[in-house]
């Protein structure tokens, strides 16, 4: 049979496999061998690559959106051995430890997915999101600002600036922030809710109210959305009690 006709085979065979749900382990064994196929002659001195296979990723991913974050790990780190240039993989990594709280070793894992991928956006607003949670805003507002240089347009980028110019206490350079988000997409809840925190900090209750109002329009069942215009609304109503007291006999 021609090399061709072994990949093919081989390829219909993981195909069969990914249909009935076999076991991960027994998948990964498939896919080797449709590796081996597709390669050919070839398979002795493959091209080399940094990234694992495509289904190697999707398996941590599983693992991942299971909260198998331990399982994930010792995965993910047994395809850095092989692929230990892939900013990919150390990116990956970064998210499952910060998920389980281990800021120095998701730190590890940004950093070094930035340096082996400078313009790799994502570990620059994960290392960001980080370093926001530490309580370091100034350094994770650099990380955000170097993700807007890769991406002008990104959004979460720009909400995450607005986030952590707000934990700054700078309200007026965070509604700008959201502002700029919501010009680039209208429907984001996200942004018009935060829009609404940084109003209320400022104590423009009613703009707070509108942008809270279109959070939920954005996303109705939202129930901190929700939560948020009911107290804004609340606080925005005693304001105007006390501005207009009314004399009881």
């Amino acid at each position: 049979m021609s090399s061709a006709g072994k990949s093919s085979r081989a390829r219909a065979i993981l195909e069969v496999g990914k249909q009935n749900n076999l076991q991960p382990e027994i998948v990964t064994r498939l896919e080797t061998i449709v590796l081996r196929a597709e390669a050919g002659n070839d398979m002795q001195h493959p091209a080399p690559r940094n990234d694992p296979p495509e289904l190697r990723i999707k398996l941590l991913a599983q693992l991942y959106e299971s909260g198998l974050h331990r399982q994930m790990i010792d995965a993910a780190q047994q395809l850095l051995e092989s692929f230990p240039k892939s900013a990919l993989l150390h990116n990956m990594l970064g998210t499952a430890y910060l998920d389980l709280r281990q800021y120095d070793l998701d730190r590890a894992g940004y950093e070094a997915a930035i340096a082996l991928a400078p313009d790799y956006i994502l570990p620059h607003v994960n290392l960001g999101v980080t370093l926001s949670l530490m309580g370091h805003f100034s350094e994770a507002l650099a990380h955000y600002r170097n993700g807007l240089k890769i991406d002008p347009n990104d959004i979460k980028s720009i909400i995450y600036i607005g986030n952590a110019l707000q934990s700054k206490g700078d309200y007026e350079a965070a509604v700008e922030s959201y502002r700029n988000a919501i010009a680039l997409a209208p429907d984001c809840a996200e942004a018009h809710n935060n829009l609404g925190n940084a109003l209320e900090n400022q104590g423009n209750l009613q703009a707070a109210v509108t942008s809270y109002t279109q959070a939920l329009v954005c996303e109705p069942k939202n129930e901190q959305n929700q939560n948020n215009l009911t107290r804004a609304r609340q606080q925005l109503g005693a304001t105007c009690s006390s501005k207009n007291p009314t004399d009881k006999q």
